[in-house]
């Protein structure tokens, strides 16, 4: 990204934008209160039209499923929330889903999956495992994977996991702003050079924490960007300029191994998993339109 060029953001983003950094970040880690903040997210989110919420049991697990009334039933979309691996639920992300329900034209089912510390790795990703195993056999023809920050690192993961068991991949990846790297390796993050008005450092680590448990945080399986990616489906990955983890989609893009598989779309001006706030933000729903035309070239 060239700072140097001007950037194009339209007055409802720079307001949230204005909003978070208004609030400030907090001093020290408190999980509780972290909890409590993004318990109710969704609001953040506008109502999708024409979009049933419904719930299901898949695999004994409970999800969240968004029927749009234009889907046509060809595809559906297994979508993992972002929330640091501690924090959120399906509930927060139920309209965020529903928004790419209309745009992809297909049902999104959102695994309620467990959260550190209480379940720490890998119990979510091998609960979101169970999920896509099943609605592999016994959904529609094509099925992607998707999932924003944390919810991205748990989509690469499960399907460099099934990759590694043998196991029928997804047809496809959606990977929005993507946490891969639990370690915070990156150079622009550790340098401080990013201004990223919602994540603080100090959280990240401590969250990291929890959820590896005694995995070391390069291990592949908690940070995939460490992880092989030959043979995986094709991806599309999108990233935000001011978000402290913009840098794991960067390097997981420049390191894929085939680059006729792997799109990378960047987002100039804006927050780490802006698509949240589609319904509400310009930029986020285009972002959200803008998956759309690659599962349609791809699938």
């Amino acid at each position: 990204m060239n700072k140097g060029d001007p950037v194009d953001v339209s007055p409802r983003a720079r307001e949230i934008a204005r909003q978070f950094k208004a609030m400030g970040k907090p001093e020290a880690f408190d999980l509780a209160q972290e909890r409590q903040n993004t318990k109710d997210a969704h609001v953040l989110t506008g109502a999708p039209r024409d979009v049933l919420m419904e719930w299901e049991d898949v695999a004994g697990q409970r999800c969240i499923r968004m029927r749009p009334a234009n889907a046509t039933g060809t595809r559906e979309v297994i979508f993992l929330h972002g929330g640091a691996y501690c924090l959120m639920s399906a509930l927060t992300h139920h309209r965020f889903a529903g928004h790419i329900a209309n745009a992809v034209q297909a049902d999104v089912l959102l695994p309620d999956y467990p959260l550190a510390p209480e379940t720490p790795y890998p119990g979510a990703r091998d609960m979101c495992m169970e999920v896509q195993k099943d609605r592999r056999t016994h959904g529609p023809e094509h099925q992607i994977v998707a999932g924003d920050s944390a919810g991205a690192g748990l989509a690469l993961s499960l399907t460099c996991a099934l990759r590694d068991d043998g196991a029928a991949l997804p047809d496809a990846l959606i990977l929005m702003s993507p946490w891969l790297d639990l370690s915070l390796s990156g150079k622009a993050l550790q340098a401080g050079d990013i201004e990223d008005p919602i994540l603080a450092l100090g959280n990240l680590s401590a969250m990291a924490d929890l959820y590896r448990g005694a995995m070391p945080a390069t291990d592949p399986g908690v940070s995939p960007l460490f992880s092989d990616h030959t043979g995986l489906p094709p991806t599309l990955i999108q990233s935000a300029e001011n978000d402290l983890l913009r840098e794991d989609a960067e390097r997981l893009a420049a390191g894929w191994p085939d680059a006729d598989t792997v799109e990378l779309q960047e987002y100039r001006g804006m927050l780490h998993s802006f698509q949240m706030f589609a319904g509400d933000m310009p930029e986020a729903d285009g972002a959200i339109r803008a998956c759309a035309p690659f599962l349609d070239r791809v699938l």
